[in-house]
């Protein structure tokens, strides 16, 4: 079955990089325990400023399951503190 991969732009208010930073890896640690296979936190090697979020879950239903989980509600209630939002990108992972 094809893993479900998203890829999300991420931009922090002035000032707010260290604590939006922290608060994207503690979202990364929970999506890990609900199940996500893999993620990175990318940094643009021509713009300091610039960041991807990298999520690959293993199958659609254990991200279906994350989505509507009220863990992931109360992360995203705190995010507006921390990120300027972007739409998430979401691809089919062809090959492991």
């Amino acid at each position: 079955m094809p893993s479900p991969v998203l890829i999300r732009p991420v931009h922090f208010p002035p000032g707010r990089e260290e604590v939006g930073l922290a608060w994207l890896r503690e979202a990364m640690e929970t999506r890990r325990k609900a199940g996500m296979e893999y993620h990175a936190i990318l940094r643009s090697r021509t713009d300091p400023h610039e960041y991807l979020a990298l999520m690959v879950w293993p199958d659609p239903e254990t991200y279906a399951s994350w989505s509507g989980s009220p863990e992931r509600q109360r992360l995203f209630s705190d995010q507006p503190h921390y990120l300027v939002r972007e739409p998430t990108g979401q691809y089919t992972a062809l090959e492991p």
